[in-house]
């Protein structure tokens, strides 16, 4: 998986860090989220396009799933 790069959504008072990936050889998209303390907290696969893997990350955080 190679990082399409991350960047800080700030939610309730906290720092979530989002990064984007791109599986090239599958085609697939992914995420991660981390929190302020670096724990992972959310993270999904097999996404068509950076776009939704965006969408979806953010939607884990403000809707905290």
């Amino acid at each position: 998986m190679e990082s399409l790069g991350s960047y800080s959504l700030i939610f309730n008072a906290k720092e979530y860090r989002i990064e984007v990936l791109h599986d090239s050889t599958r085609g697939a998209f992914a995420y991660t989220v981390t929190d302020e303390e670096g724990t992972r907290r959310y993270e999904g696969a097999d996404l068509p396009s950076e776009a939704e893997a965006r969408r979806q990350a953010e939607n884990a955080v403000t809707l905290d799933r």
